[in-house]
């Protein structure tokens, strides 16, 4: 068995979790009650969703690779991109010059991403 798998699997779970419940708290929930207009609110609103199945996916694609292993495919598919997840928080860090503590999101797509490359070898 792959436990690196096995540890993106958790990782992307854990991410997926914290996402829902403390980002929904804290991030989505203002954004519903801002006074932005209707369009853009739920536009951001749905991509917000948009990622927490993504997240999902992710956390059941590594576990998947994992009980049924010969997967690499799949693999390399969700490590692109959560790679592409943390480049992304990378980029938005350094183009709105705010601390890395501010949008954390980048650790948790490092270390997927690490021991999702981790496993294929």
């Amino acid at each position: 068995m792959n436990w690196f798998l096995l540890i993106a699997a958790i990782l992307s779970f854990v991410t997926f979790a914290v996402h829902l419940f403390v980002g929904g708290r804290e991030i989505a929930t203002p954004l519903l009650k801002s006074d932005l207009d209707q369009v853009p609110k739920l536009t951001a609103y749905y991509c917000w969703h948009l990622v927490t199945l993504m997240l999902l996916l992710m956390t059941a694609t590594f576990g998947y690779a994992f009980f049924f292993p010969g997967n690499a495919a799949l693999v390399v598919t969700m490590m692109i991109f959560s790679v592409g997840c943390a480049l992304l928080s990378f980029g938005l860090i350094v183009v709105y010059r705010v601390s890395p503590i501010q949008l954390p999101q980048w650790i948790f797509f490092v270390l997927i991403s690490v021991f999702a490359f981790t496993s294929l070898f």
